[in-house]
């Protein structure tokens, strides 16, 4: 029987105490098996076009599937190729595309297959912490935390499989926690960085959460070595040596994995990349908080922490993960604001605090408060997920305001995909067999070149025309002057014109729109043919058939016009 230090300092046994792993996992797979037919009714529900990452890893994920049915050799080269060079790699889509592999790659299987491969991995991994840090967890204690913060699982239906972060993040937390009672072995905190390196290779995104966690362990270790009684090499060394391993691990693992990737990430300036992306006030930023966990959620996060705190002798690793929440939530709004796949940056600690506070405290408190602790956290829990689940139902945000999340799963109807079938069907003939280009000038949910260009795998369809379209330029500041525009043979113009960012962040898509509606400069090489399409909300969609190349005179014009908004962006104004 093997004795370990717990968190508080008390010796526990863990492999006698508390209940079975194997009890601990079937609440778990009855809460995997309602999100499996959740998830069923809901692909088969959803009548939409996805674009952007709603869509890319779907993709990866199919044409991954289809390399390793040809040639798996090559496929697992094509993997290591993408760690290695690519910004957004092969590595989240590997275990999608193996279950695509068996049962094809509809996006009932694609959401089905990052529900139960991640989702699960997920709630294993929590398991995994809890009882790496002493937690013992009762067989309702994870199910109620993920039910307390139900909105982990509203990404997925978006088309995002950043879950399966959340589950290498809690692995990492699980090692690395621990170590602030009883000094891990080296080989623990190793392991701890390799995983927090194929954690950032994993999304590019989930580096800002390595980041903040090294800055706290970096702060914890500063406060170690400000109390021990050694302030010299040793105690330094003692005090500095989490940090130092973690470190030390993940970044050999990425170096050895994908050295070209953190060449070009460490020469990226990703604040002006994003800088589109973050124009919220810091009111509207906390208010974003509520509206993506509730403030029930947000409640039972701070609960867990603060019973935490007041509970273990040492209440270093409950303060830990909530410093390292607000870390998380600085690095990421000094960077951009949140997008939906954001918020997994918080899932990890989040559940490890409320899964953690119900495991270890509500079990020692008074048999009445420990009912109404136990009770209070059942009702939040149904109320949550009910409103995430169920938005159409009485637990609603309508109903109970900011107590509930605003970020809901609910499944996207278009009414105009007759319309899109039309519209290809017309490009298809005019493009036919000649290799015309196609340029999609408009950036929206409505209709984009991401919208367009993935088209058939939406609808299940089989038009050529989606093959010609050119990838656009959307964010001024990351995709520039829009060159493909030059470059087309037809172009499509959304009127009014269509954007997903404020005006003035996206004038390389405003600014040639407005060109081709007023019938200026460039758009004068080009003739408006008479066939026009309508799309939701209205939309109209005009086509422009190239006569002749644009002149310099007429580059220069819409040049100059990007010029007055980017005086020192050559990048921008200039398609040289």
């Amino acid at each position: 029987m093997q004795v370990e230090k717990a968190p508080d300092g008390n010796a526990e046994q863990r492999d006698a105490s508390g209940p079975s792993l194997t009890a601990s996992l079937a609440p778990i797979a009855v809460m995997i098996v309602a999100l499996t037919l959740y998830t069923v009714w809901f692909a088969r529900t959803e009548q939409t076009l996805y674009h952007a990452d709603q869509v890319t890893y779907w993709s990866f994920s199919r044409s991954l599937a289809d390399l390793a049915r040809h040639d798996p050799i090559e496929a697992v080269r094509s993997v290591v190729r993408s760690v290695a060079e690519d910004d957004v790699n092969l590595l989240p889509a590997v275990p999608i595309s193996l279950a695509m592999l068996i049962f094809g790659g509809s996006r009932t299987v694609y959401l089905l297959a990052v529900m139960l491969v991640y989702g699960s991995a997920t709630a294993a991994a929590l398991v995994f912490a809890l009882r790496r840090v002493g937690a013992r967890p009762p067989p309702w204690a994870v199910p109620l935390a993920f039910a307390l913060l139900a909105t982990v699982w509203q990404p997925v239906f978006i088309g995002y499989l950043g879950l399966g972060g959340v589950a290498l993040a809690l692995v990492v937390l699980g090692l690395v926690i621990p170590d602030m009672t009883a000094p891990a072995r080296t080989r623990t905190l190793l392991v701890a960085g390799c995983v927090l390196g194929v954690l950032v290779l994993f999304r590019r995104w989930w580096g800002i959460w390595g980041v903040a966690l090294l800055i706290v362990l970096l702060i914890d270790a500063g406060w170690r070595y400000l109390r021990s009684d050694d302030r010299g090499v040793k105690g330094l060394r003692e005090a500095f040596r989490t940090f130092f391993f973690v470190s030390l691990g993940s970044g050999l693992t990425v170096i050895a994995l994908a050295a070209p990737v953190l060449v070009h990430k460490l020469r990226t300036d990703y604040a002006d990349r994003f800088s589109a992306y973050t124009h919220e006030s810091v009111a509207a930023r906390w208010a974003s908080v509520v509206d993506h966990f509730g403030l029930l959620g947000l409640l039972a996060v701070a609960a867990g922490g603060v019973l935490l705190a007041a509970k273990l002798k040492r209440p270093g690793p409950g303060v830990f993960l909530l410093a390292h929440l607000a870390a998380t939530f600085v690095v990421m709004t000094r960077i951009q604001d949140h997008t939906p796949q954001h918020w997994w940056l918080y899932a990890a600690q989040a559940l490890l605090v409320v899964g953690w506070a119900l495991s270890r405290v509500t079990p020692d408190l008074p048999a009445r408060w420990g009912f109404w602790v136990l009770a209070s956290s059942a009702a939040a829990g149904v109320l949550l997920t009910a409103s995430v689940f169920f938005p159409a139902g009485p637990a609603n945000r309508a109903t109970l305001g900011p107590l509930v999340p605003a970020d809901v799963i609910r499944p996207t109807i278009r009414h105009d995909l007759g319309e899109i079938d039309r519209m290809l069907g017309y490009l298809d003939r005019g493009i036919g067999s000649s290799g015309a280009k196609l340029y999609v000038l408009a950036s929206s949910p409505t209709l984009s070149d991401h919208v367009l260009a993935f088209s058939n795998i939406s609808l299940n369809a089989a038009h050529r025309s989606p093959a010609a379209i050119l990838q656009a330029t959307h964010v001024d500041r990351w995709h520039g002057f829009p060159r493909g525009l030059l470059a087309a043979d037809v172009v499509l113009v959304a009127d009014p014109i269509q954007l997903h960012l404020r005006p003035e962040f996206q004038r390389v898509v405003a600014e040639p729109a407005k060109s081709f509606l007023e019938g200026t400069d460039v758009a004068l090489a080009f003739d408006r043919l008479p066939e026009v399409f309508e799309l939701d909300g209205g939309v109209l969609v005009r086509v422009f058939l190239r006569l002749r190349p644009n002149t310099p005179e007429e580059i220069s014009a819409l040049s100059d016009r990007l010029r007055r908004f980017y005086p020192d962006r050559p990048d921008i104004y200039s398609p040289e």
